[in-house]
């Protein structure tokens, strides 16, 4: 590949967005391939990494448009789920996004393609980025059209100008400029989508993102203030900062809770519920021989991921233990035994040990919090590990009157195919270590799980 000089480029020009700036996306991306990082000037190699940046949001502008036009395509009308919803998970699945981001970017494109043109005609130029556009979709959700293309002229100018924070500062104040009678309305709005959102953080970490309404946080914010006050006065030696009391507060009242099946451990509390036969439990599963010491091997806490083999044993401490056999060339589930409960509990232990999160792809609904469904229907279908996994909600709805199909061609592999024709094989995940080579049956179709149709190159 041609890799052009520094004195080749086209940024000459007094104004700082000359030369890159005044390039169509599609000139830009070739002449960016066209070029050597180690061979551009100091200040020119900084408006080769703007360049980059606008190249970047002319792509997602291409996104954009034809996301919105996936969207309004009549294979997805006419279900009990909407268009919205049904071409958010094709998104997802195809892009290995999570569901709610599948059809989060659905909602955007229509906006923006719909209300706010001169943002996507800013978008498609490089004047602002995707993170920009999407704010400002955000903010307009249940205004009228008319008062979206107010807003988006009030910001729109100086948006390209300001941080994100900033950013949506301007677009908040905007909307309620615009339709100030309306801020009440969209509150209530908002508090119906109050949520948690739970994530794993890198070295045996995770973030718990709480959307909620600002007097709930200020009730959460004094409980734990004053619970990290009082463990410190009760523990003058105690050396954890605010912070951390804070968390370890809220943690401890969440196991007080888990250990009683109790809501707070209150003996009167509210009796939590039980999923698939089982209360509240933290899950781990840890090879034998790291749990007796004798090697390291990383541990799966269910609903978050792998573990380091120290974290294993510390939550192993005071667990309860069931027996959980594997196959050592692939890690998949072989048998689930139990010392604590009896059968005919037995299937559905298996299938959600075999399984652990729901088998949509790109989901990560714990299988624990799934409906367990029958592949093929019953009662075509036989009640057997082989025909069972756990389905989330939405995509058992989705797989019911949504248009999507699914099959399990062998106990624990699931193929769906889309609406569109799209085929997604989703493979067993190892449970336990692999100590030898698997065979080439175990392999995925892809890199991404997507298997092309058949007449696909």
């Amino acid at each position: 590949m041609l890799r052009q000089h520094a004195c080749d480029l086209p940024l000459g020009g007094d104004s700082p967005h000359a030369g890159l700036s005044a390039l169509s996306g599609s000139e830009l991306a070739a002449l960016l391939a066209q070029i050597d990082p180690a061979a551009v000037a100091d200040y020119d190699l900084v408006e080769v990494i703007a360049a980059y940046e606008r190249l970047a949001a002319w792509a997602a502008a291409g996104q954009v448009e034809a996301v919105a036009e996936l969207s309004r395509r009549s294979v997805y009308s006419g279900g009990a789920l909407s268009p919205t919803r049904l071409a958010g998970m094709e998104v997802a699945a195809r892009l290995r996004l999570a569901p709610s981001t599948g059809e989060h970017r659905v909602n955007v494109a229509q906006t923006l393609i719909d209300c706010l043109p001169s943002t996507f005609v800013a978008l498609r130029d490089g004047v602002i980025d995707y993170r920009r556009a999407a704010a400002l979709a955000e903010a307009v959700a249940g205004l009228t059209r008319e008062q979206a293309v107010e807003v988006e002229a009030r910001v729109l100018p100086k948006a390209g100008t300001r941080s994100l924070g900033r950013h949506r500062a301007a677009v908040e104040r905007a909307v309620l400029e615009v339709d100030p009678r309306g801020a009440e309305e969209r509150h209530e709005i908002a508090v119906r989508q109050r949520r948690i959102e739970f994530s794993a953080q890198p070295v045996g970490m995770a973030s718990a993102f709480v959307f909620m309404s600002g007097d709930g946080m200020a009730t959460l914010r004094a409980m734990l203030d004053a619970a990290a006050i009082a463990i410190r006065a009760n523990h003058p030696g105690d050396v954890r900062t605010m912070d951390q009391l804070r968390v370890d507060a809220l943690v401890e009242m969440a196991a007080r809770s888990v250990r009683t099946g109790r809501l707070g451990g209150d003996p009167d509390g509210l009796r939590l519920a039980t999923m698939h036969g089982r209360r509240a439990l933290i899950q781990v599963t840890v090879p034998y021989s790291t749990l007796l010491g004798l090697d390291e091997q990383p541990a799966e806490l269910t609903g978050y991921g792998p573990i380091p083999a120290s974290v294993a044993r510390r939550i192993a401490a005071d667990g309860t233990w069931r027996r959980l056999l594997t196959d050592p060339a692939t890690g998949a589930v072989l048998n689930y035994g139990k010392t604590r409960y009896q059968p005919p509990q037995d299937l559905v232990d298996h299938v959600v040990a075999r399984d652990r999160r729901c088998r949509f792809p790109a989901c990560g609904q714990p299988a624990h919090r799934c409906q367990l469904d029958h592949s093929v229907a019953h009662p075509d279908g036989p009640t057997a590990a082989s025909n069972l996994g756990p389905l989330c909600v939405p995509h058992h709805e989705s797989k019911t009157s949504g248009g999507w199909q699914l099959g399990q061609p062998r106990p624990g592999w699931f193929t769906w195919t889309s609406p569109v024709g799209q085929v997604y094989e989703i493979e067993p995940e190892a449970v336990g270590p692999i100590v030898q080579v698997a065979g080439p049956d175990s392999h995925p179709p892809s890199a991404d799980g997507h298997r092309p149709r058949a007449r696909d190159p």
